[in-house]
């Protein structure tokens, strides 16, 4: 083989090498797109829990930011088996690009009686968002927060809405 052959055989072959290594990194671009920058503002919640903050995904669905309006996710409630904080949620829809906060109230049991009780309730209704552990476990508050048909997306709360006010004018005529 002459050196003019091998010259056309190594230049071929590093051709075909850029365009393997540029394609598989197409796919890998494709797949997922990226997950955007949290914006700066977001809701002040008297702890700066940036650096505690793991993202959790499900299929689209990603969880961006969140944190406790009183508790700092480091060290969680002075009493991990009563405690009742409002949590602040940012998702993430990779599907259509949406981003959105939504507001749970996360509690144990002996720490919704209690706030009841600082409050000199006798009753409590909440409508959704409320979410009952057993004790402070950020993860299984992700879980519970990222599970399948627990979560609405912004239009699907519309609707809710909206169709929640259709039956409150049909069971007023």
């Amino acid at each position: 083989m002459d050196s003019e052959s091998l010259k056309w055989m190594i230049l071929i072959a590093a051709t075909v090498g850029v365009f393997w290594v540029a394609r598989a990194s197409r796919w890998a671009s494709d797949s997922a797109p990226p997950t955007p920058d949290i914006p700066e503002g977001q809701p002040n919640r008297g702890f700066d829990d940036s650096d505690a903050v793991m993202p959790g995904e499900r299929n689209n669905l990603v969880l961006l930011d969140y944190g406790f309006r009183n508790i700092d996710l480091r060290s969680g409630p002075a009493d991990a088996r009563d405690f009742f904080d409002e949590l602040i949620v940012t998702f993430y829809d990779r599907s259509t690009g949406h981003r959105w906060n939504r507001e749970f109230q996360v509690c144990t049991p002996s720490g919704i009686a209690r706030y009841m009780q600082d409050q000199h309730w006798h009753s409590l209704r909440m409508d959704g968002g409320l979410i009952v552990v057993d004790k402070y476990d950020i993860n299984l508050i992700k879980e519970t927060i990222l599970d399948p048909g627990d979560v609405d997306t912004p239009d699907e709360q519309l609707e809710r809405e909206a169709a929640a006010k259709v039956n409150e004018q049909n069971f007023m005529e």
